[in-house]
């Protein structure tokens, strides 16, 4: 018994030396800026549930750069109440600045009944809003369906969109994503994949939006400026 409770010690930290820092952390989020300057930062999610943990993902980067958030399998978040994610922060923000991200699955999944309905002013999609400050972000292999997604005043200039309300002056890449089945409305600037595309605000080395192997299909729009993928883009 002795000698099988040494092995698995051992198996255990060998284990663990391979892991470090950029171990895939089972949505064990940081609560303070302890972390490796530069460090990487993975999540999986499969479940509704952590879905619904997005926002504090990356409202708790920190000093990482690198954030990676894998969806593992079909979600199906009908009924729940979703919390919008706003990628990147200023300065001493602990949302991160410089950061890569990524969003994806291996194999293309499903994220089904998103609902969100924002009474004042802001930008509403899976991603809220994607500062300037981050470098760059990949979303991958995701199908979007029977999304519901408004805002409150249309006279703003706010972004819906079913994957980004609003991005502004950074590399923002959509791979194999599609839009089905949705209803996206209420602002200003609304469109099926991107809401309003800044792409140099306040400033910003100019940055650019792409699109592989994308689809919007059987999606309703509200009224304003509205596009099939993007709803405004805007460049000074």
């Amino acid at each position: 018994m002795k000698l099988i409770n040494t092995i698995r010690t051992l198996a255990l930290a060998a284990v663990a030396a391979l892991v470090g820092t950029s171990a895939w952390a089972e949505l064990s989020i940081p609560t303070g800026n302890a972390a490796e300057a530069g460090g990487t930062l993975n999540y999986v999610i499969t479940s509704a549930d952590e879905l619904a943990q997005l926002k504090d993902i990356f409202d708790n980067v920190w000093n990482y750069k690198t954030v990676n958030v894998k969806i593992a399998n079909d979600i199906d978040f009908t009924g729940k109440q979703y919390r919008l994610p706003y990628i990147g922060g200023q300065g001493s923000d602990n949302r991160g600045t410089d950061l890569k991200v990524k969003i994806y699955a291996d194999v293309l999944v499903t994220i089904k009944g998103l609902q969100y309905a924002d009474t004042g002013t802001g930008d509403v999609g899976l991603v809220e809003h994607v500062a300037a400050s981050t470098d760059s972000v990949i979303i991958e292999n995701i199908t979007l369906e029977n999304v519901e997604f408004t805002t409150g005043k249309a006279s703003v200039a706010n972004g819906v969109g079913a994957f980004v309300g609003f991005m502004e002056g950074t590399e923002l890449e959509f791979v194999n994503c599609h839009v089905k089945g949705s209803s996206i409305g209420g602002a200003k600037y609304v469109g099926g994949m991107v809401g309003y595309c800044h792409a140099n605000a306040n400033g910003s080395p100019l940055g650019s939006l792409t699109f592989q192997g994308c689809s919007v299909t059987g999606v309703t729009f509200g009224s304003g400026r509205t596009g099939g993928f993007i709803g405004y883009t805007l460049a000074h």
